[in-house]
This record gives C-alpha cells, sequence and structure tokens, in this order.
C-alpha cells in the first residue's frame, strides 16, 4: 500500500497520477491503465477545483494493489452533491451526448472504474475507486451521505 499527501496543485496532480499509474502497470492492461490515468486525474482535479474552489487544501491518496488496483481519495472540501451521481445518458458508438461543459467528470470516473464507492462523514469526503485486472468496466455505484 502506498500513501501519498498532496496540496491541490494541479502540477502536482499531474506526478502523482503518472506515478500511480506506472505503479499499476504490471497489474493492469493498458486499456485499464487508460481508465485509470483518466478517472484518477479526474477524480483529482475535481476535488480541487470544486471541492476546494481553487483554494489551498489537501487530498490524501492510498494507491493499493492486490487482487485489484484501489485508490482511495480522502478531503475536507465540499461534499460531491448527489445529483452528480444520477445517471446520464448512455453513450453509444455514434453519438456523443450534448453534456454542459462542466459536469462529464462523474459520469467519466463511473465509466472507467469496475467499483466506485463514495462517501461523505464527520472527517470529510472518501472516493474510492476499483480496477480489476483484465475486465470490462462494471457501471456499479454505492454513495453515502452523512447529514
Amino acid at each position: 500500500m502506498r500513501r501519498i499527501v498532496l496540496p491541490t496543485d494541479l502540477a502536482r496532480i499531474d506526478q502523482v497520477t503518472e506515478v500511480l499509474t506506472e505503479q499499476a502497470s504490471g497489474h493492469l492492461d493498458q486499456a485499464k491503465l487508460d481508465c485509470l490515468q483518466i478517472a484518477l486525474a479526474e477524480a483529482l482535479v475535481n476535488i480541487a477545483k470544486h471541492g476546494y474552489h481553487g483554494e489551498e487544501g489537501l487530498i490524501d491518496v492510498t494507491f493499493e494493489v492486490d487482487t485489484a488496483v484501489t485508490v482511495i481519495l480522502r478531503d475536507t472540501g465540499i461534499p460531491i452533491p448527489s445529483s452528480a451521481f444520477e445517471p446520464g445518458p448512455e453513450p453509444d458508438d455514434h453519438t456523443v451526448p450534448d453534456l454542459d461543459e462542466t459536469g462529464r467528470g462523474m459520469a467519466l470516473i463511473q465509466h472507467c472504474c469496475d467499483g466506485i464507492d463514495y462517501r461523505t462523514t464527520e472527517h470529510g469526503n472518501q472516493l474510492t475507486l476499483v480496477f480489476h485486472p483484465n475486465s470490462a468496466p462494471v457501471k456499479r455505484l454505492k454513495t453515502q451521505h452523512s447529514e
């Protein structure tokens, strides 16, 4: 298991995404590595831009390789609104859904991951992304918001 605490600096986010993708390279095929890189970068940028509104903050990243590659992102920014997890239009091979300029991130993350879990607690937010070797993405989502 590897743990990194990084500031919400976009240059650092790119570096961490590259390092963790490289560490997963012996466990995932190239298509899954691409999915990991896209989902991780998108999630980290979303935390920086939306969770912390571009202000300084910290993101705690835990990365584990076992039977799957699991990435856990923790932050104390603004929680992801539950509406972000509502299913959008399913893309097909011939059309691109007409989406707003923002709002594509969670759909992209969900599409890339085999498993995703989001919860908010009194300690902050936790987003878990799971990637299984050599399997097609499975669209599963669990969310928990504390009140």
